[in-house]
Protein backbone atom coordinates (compact mmCIF):
# COMPACT_ATOMS: atom_id res chain seq x y z
CA UNK A 1 0.00 0.00 0.00
CA UNK A 2 1.73 3.52 -1.39
CA UNK A 3 0.76 5.93 1.56
CA UNK A 4 2.25 8.42 -0.27
CA UNK A 5 4.74 9.29 -3.64
CA UNK A 6 4.61 6.69 -6.62
CA UNK A 7 6.89 3.42 -6.94
CA UNK A 8 7.47 1.64 -9.82
CA UNK A 9 7.38 -2.00 -10.45
CA UNK A 10 8.93 -4.34 -12.76
CA UNK A 11 8.37 -8.22 -12.65
CA UNK A 12 9.51 -11.40 -14.95
CA UNK A 13 5.40 -11.30 -15.51
CA UNK A 14 5.80 -8.61 -17.46
CA UNK A 15 4.40 -6.38 -15.20
CA UNK A 16 5.51 -2.67 -15.77
CA UNK A 17 3.27 -0.51 -13.03
CA UNK A 18 3.76 2.35 -11.36
CA UNK A 19 1.82 2.09 -7.65
CA UNK A 20 0.57 5.84 -6.18
CA UNK A 21 -0.50 6.99 -2.92
CA UNK A 22 -4.18 4.69 -2.46
CA UNK A 23 -3.25 2.02 -4.40
CA UNK A 24 -2.61 -1.77 -3.73
CA UNK A 25 -0.87 -4.14 -5.25
CA UNK A 26 -0.89 -8.27 -4.02
CA UNK A 27 1.70 -9.80 -5.56
CA UNK A 28 2.14 -13.79 -5.52
CA UNK A 29 5.95 -15.31 -5.68
CA UNK A 30 4.37 -18.94 -6.35
CA UNK A 31 6.89 -21.15 -8.18
CA UNK A 32 8.79 -18.04 -8.71
CA UNK A 33 9.05 -14.86 -10.14
CA UNK A 34 11.99 -12.02 -10.51
CA UNK A 35 11.39 -8.23 -9.18
CA UNK A 36 11.98 -5.01 -8.46
CA UNK A 37 10.42 -1.72 -7.11
CA UNK A 38 12.17 1.65 -7.20
CA UNK A 39 10.82 5.27 -6.11
CA UNK A 40 11.26 7.03 -9.84
CA UNK A 41 9.97 9.58 -8.53
CA UNK A 42 11.17 13.20 -6.99
CA UNK A 43 8.36 13.30 -3.75
CA UNK A 44 9.19 10.63 -1.03
CA UNK A 45 7.93 7.17 -0.96
CA UNK A 46 6.19 6.09 2.37
CA UNK A 47 4.91 2.49 1.43
CA UNK A 48 3.59 -0.36 3.56
CA UNK A 49 4.97 -3.80 2.48
CA UNK A 50 3.25 -6.59 3.89
CA UNK A 51 3.64 -10.15 3.54
CA UNK A 52 1.30 -13.18 4.35
CA UNK A 53 2.26 -16.86 3.74
CA UNK A 54 -0.04 -18.28 1.53
CA UNK A 55 -2.96 -21.23 2.48
CA UNK A 56 -1.86 -23.31 -1.14
CA UNK A 57 2.16 -23.60 -2.10
CA UNK A 58 3.04 -23.83 -5.62
CA UNK A 59 0.51 -22.23 -7.32
CA UNK A 60 1.65 -19.64 -10.30
CA UNK A 61 2.89 -16.26 -9.73
CA UNK A 62 0.46 -13.67 -9.88
CA UNK A 63 0.07 -9.82 -9.59
CA UNK A 64 -3.18 -8.00 -9.21
CA UNK A 65 -3.89 -3.72 -8.16
CA UNK A 66 -6.27 -1.91 -7.90
CA UNK A 67 -6.90 1.78 -6.77
CA UNK A 68 -8.84 3.08 -3.73
CA UNK A 69 -11.74 3.93 -6.03
CA UNK A 70 -12.42 0.09 -7.39
CA UNK A 71 -12.57 -1.61 -4.02
CA UNK A 72 -16.05 -2.44 -2.68
CA UNK A 73 -17.17 -1.53 1.11
CA UNK A 74 -18.15 -3.56 3.36
CA UNK A 75 -21.42 -3.03 5.77
CA UNK A 76 -19.12 -0.38 7.94
CA UNK A 77 -18.43 1.69 5.57
CA UNK A 78 -14.50 -0.30 5.37
CA UNK A 79 -13.36 -0.74 1.96
CA UNK A 80 -12.22 -3.96 1.41
CA UNK A 81 -8.49 -4.53 -0.25
CA UNK A 82 -8.09 -8.67 -0.27
CA UNK A 83 -10.20 -11.33 0.19
CA UNK A 84 -10.63 -14.68 -0.08
CA UNK A 85 -13.56 -14.17 -1.18
CA UNK A 86 -12.79 -12.42 -3.87
CA UNK A 87 -14.42 -13.28 -7.25
CA UNK A 88 -16.42 -16.01 -5.96
CA UNK A 89 -20.20 -17.69 -6.35
CA UNK A 90 -22.73 -14.80 -6.99
CA UNK A 91 -21.57 -12.57 -3.58
CA UNK A 92 -20.79 -9.19 -5.80
CA UNK A 93 -19.30 -7.29 -2.24
CA UNK A 94 -15.97 -9.18 -3.14
CA UNK A 95 -16.04 -9.34 -6.70
CA UNK A 96 -13.92 -6.05 -7.19
CA UNK A 97 -11.20 -6.50 -4.56
CA UNK A 98 -7.88 -8.33 -4.67
CA UNK A 99 -7.93 -12.02 -4.24
CA UNK A 100 -5.42 -13.34 -1.70
CA UNK A 101 -4.68 -16.68 -1.62
CA UNK A 102 -5.24 -17.20 2.55
CA UNK A 103 -8.04 -17.34 4.74
CA UNK A 104 -8.48 -13.37 5.20
CA UNK A 105 -9.75 -10.13 5.01
CA UNK A 106 -7.94 -6.83 4.50
CA UNK A 107 -9.91 -3.32 5.01
CA UNK A 108 -9.00 -0.47 5.13
CA UNK A 109 -10.41 2.35 7.68
CA UNK A 110 -10.15 6.14 5.90
CA UNK A 111 -11.19 9.46 6.27
CA UNK A 112 -14.09 8.49 8.82
CA UNK A 113 -16.11 10.90 11.40
CA UNK A 114 -15.87 9.61 14.73
CA UNK A 115 -17.25 5.82 15.07
CA UNK A 116 -17.44 2.57 16.82
CA UNK A 117 -18.22 -0.15 15.72
CA UNK A 118 -19.04 -3.49 18.12
CA UNK A 119 -18.52 -7.54 17.18
CA UNK A 120 -18.14 -10.80 18.55
CA UNK A 121 -14.99 -13.08 17.43
CA UNK A 122 -16.18 -16.83 16.44
CA UNK A 123 -15.21 -20.01 15.04
CA UNK A 124 -18.36 -20.53 12.96
CA UNK A 125 -16.05 -21.67 9.90
CA UNK A 126 -12.55 -23.38 9.83
CA UNK A 127 -11.80 -21.65 6.45
CA UNK A 128 -13.09 -19.32 4.03
CA UNK A 129 -14.19 -22.32 1.43
CA UNK A 130 -16.49 -23.73 3.99
CA UNK A 131 -17.62 -20.00 4.97
CA UNK A 132 -21.61 -19.71 2.75
CA UNK A 133 -21.52 -16.46 0.64
CA UNK A 134 -22.37 -13.77 3.44
CA UNK A 135 -21.97 -16.10 6.15
CA UNK A 136 -18.49 -15.84 8.30
CA UNK A 137 -16.93 -15.36 10.95
CA UNK A 138 -13.39 -13.70 11.88
CA UNK A 139 -11.08 -16.20 14.49
CA UNK A 140 -8.92 -12.76 14.92
CA UNK A 141 -8.42 -9.66 14.28
CA UNK A 142 -4.66 -6.95 13.77
CA UNK A 143 -4.96 -3.29 13.34
CA UNK A 144 -2.16 -1.65 12.13
CA UNK A 145 -2.57 2.21 12.55
CA UNK A 146 -0.99 4.44 10.12
CA UNK A 147 -3.03 8.16 11.19
CA UNK A 148 -5.07 8.85 13.66
CA UNK A 149 -6.09 6.93 16.56
CA UNK A 150 -8.05 3.76 17.78
CA UNK A 151 -9.44 2.89 21.32
CA UNK A 152 -9.75 -0.80 22.01
CA UNK A 153 -12.50 -2.02 24.87
CA UNK A 154 -12.55 -6.17 25.48
CA UNK A 155 -14.57 -7.30 27.93
CA UNK A 156 -13.08 -7.31 31.25
CA UNK A 157 -10.13 -5.76 30.06
CA UNK A 158 -8.24 -2.06 30.01
CA UNK A 159 -8.88 0.31 27.56
CA UNK A 160 -6.16 0.22 24.69
CA UNK A 161 -5.15 2.99 22.87
CA UNK A 162 -3.49 2.98 19.52
CA UNK A 163 -1.47 5.24 17.87
CA UNK A 164 0.28 5.31 14.35
CA UNK A 165 2.74 2.64 13.93
CA UNK A 166 0.77 0.57 17.03
CA UNK A 167 -0.70 -2.42 16.19
CA UNK A 168 -2.75 -4.72 17.82
CA UNK A 169 -3.78 -8.57 17.64
CA UNK A 170 -7.04 -9.34 19.09
CA UNK A 171 -8.06 -13.61 19.05
CA UNK A 172 -10.39 -15.85 21.48
CA UNK A 173 -12.48 -12.55 22.79
CA UNK A 174 -16.09 -12.42 24.26
CA UNK A 175 -16.83 -8.90 22.53
CA UNK A 176 -15.00 -5.82 21.55
CA UNK A 177 -15.88 -2.39 20.91
CA UNK A 178 -13.35 -0.10 18.61
CA UNK A 179 -13.56 3.54 18.49
CA UNK A 180 -11.85 5.64 15.90
CA UNK A 181 -10.83 9.20 16.00
CA UNK A 182 -11.92 11.27 12.89
CA UNK A 183 -9.81 11.25 10.16
CA UNK A 184 -8.12 7.71 11.32
CA UNK A 185 -6.68 5.26 8.48
CA UNK A 186 -5.83 1.99 9.52
CA UNK A 187 -5.45 -1.63 8.04
CA UNK A 188 -7.79 -4.40 9.53
CA UNK A 189 -6.80 -7.96 9.01
CA UNK A 190 -9.44 -10.26 9.61
CA UNK A 191 -8.61 -14.20 9.97
CA UNK A 192 -11.52 -15.98 8.84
Amino acid sequence: MVLSGAVTHIDSMGNSEIIRADEFQLMSAGTGVLHSEYNLGDEELRLLQIWIKPREQGLKPSYQQKSLEQLPLDDNGFHIIASAFAGSGSDSTYGSCLKINQDIEIKLISNLEAKSISFTLGSEYNNAEQAPSGKKSFMAIYFHVIEGAVDIEITGSPLVKLSPGDGFNLENTEKVKISFESMTKCLLFCFI
